[in-house]
């Protein structure tokens, strides 16, 4: 299968390796689409991801993908379902994982199988990871390229849930990236009083308005410190730096039913916040995309023919 790696220096290529093993407790999975992290994929590549030195690596970790096997003991998985996070577990011809979901193909845990085999929380074996793997239901109102976007709706609900925001309360969010605008429409989505936001780009500043920004500003042209004073002379309930956000995986599992919620009920529409999708035989050119930072940019997701 083809997957794309990074080597010690930060180049990318496209590669044949092997196709993933998978055990009895998994299943195989064929990628549909990969969403593009501005934040750990981008970080990988230019080697300031903290912790991680094993080089040349495997990218990708926002994947989706379709099972087309699955191991002995599997029971809450079947062939034909959509999933997400599939990832690559192992090195391979002397690639090192990061995630590994820019593939052909990957593989899932099954929770459930795990823990009706003595493998669950708490053991050696189990992992965060599979405790936010979520299957995608065929009655759920997305796509394989939206439900890619799921991923990072997941990871913002679950930080503002462990933040502890209320409603009726205030926010000041910087960036108005993909992540920044999913902060902005959850906190007015949730009854946030007041949220701000702000960008050093006019392009995501006008995008954070329409995402459903009280103010936002464009924080190279004004005085943020003193715009903020001016709304709240007593100070502000929140501020989130929206660059980049660690994943709280047993929370973002937790946070799915309440997402796809919102997405069935057509309140939240992942492809708001999806500026382009290239198919994977051009995977190279969307990380050439998110170098130029272009303004109209939010997320990319990568696209893989079934």
């Amino acid at each position: 299968m083809r997957t794309l790696i990074v080597d010690e220096k930060g180049n990318l290529s496209v590669q044949e390796i092997p196709e993933p093993a998978y055990g009895e407790c998994q299943a195989l999975v064929k990628m549909l689409s990969c969403g593009v992290c501005n934040g750990t994929d981008m970080k990988l590549i230019h080697h300031s991801f903290k912790n991680f030195d094993s080089y040349p690596a495997v990218l990708g970790h926002e994947g989706v993908g379709r099972v087309v096997a699955v191991g002995g003991k599997v029971t809450g998985l079947h062939v034909g379902d959509m999933v997400l996070l599939p990832f690559l577990e192992r090195e391979t011809c002397g690639y090192t994982p990061g995630w590994g979901a820019y593939s052909e193909y990957a593989v899932v845990g099954d929770a459930e199988s795990y823990t009706a085999n003595g493998m669950g929380e708490g053991t050696k074996e189990w992992s965060e990871g599979y405790l936010a793997q979520t299957v995608i239901k065929p009655a759920d109102k997305v796509d394989a390229v939206g439900a890619a976007m799921i991923i990072t709706f997941r990871e913002v609900l679950s930080a503002i849930r462990w933040f502890g925001f209320q409603p009726n309360e205030s926010v000041l969010i910087f960036g108005a990236g993909p992540v920044g605008l999913c902060f902005t429409k959850f906190c007015k989505l949730l009854g946030l009083k007041t949220v701000i936001t702000t960008d050093v780009m006019d392009d995501k500043v006008e995008g954070a308005r329409r995402a459903g920004a009280d103010y936002a500003f464009n924080s190279a042209k004004c005085d943020i410190d003193a715009e903020v004073k001016r709304l709240f002379p007593d100070g502000i309930d929140y501020v989130v730096d929206a660059v980049g956000i660690n994943a709280l995986k047993k929370e973002e599992g937790e946070a799915h039913s309440q997402i796809m919620a919102c997405i069935n009920q057509g309140v939240l529409d992942p492809m708001d916040f999806i500026s382009d999708v290239i198919e994977f035989e051009h995977i190279l050119d969307a990380f050439a995309l998110v170098e130029e930072r272009r303004p109209s940019t939010k997320k990319i997701v990568i696209r893989y023919g079934e």
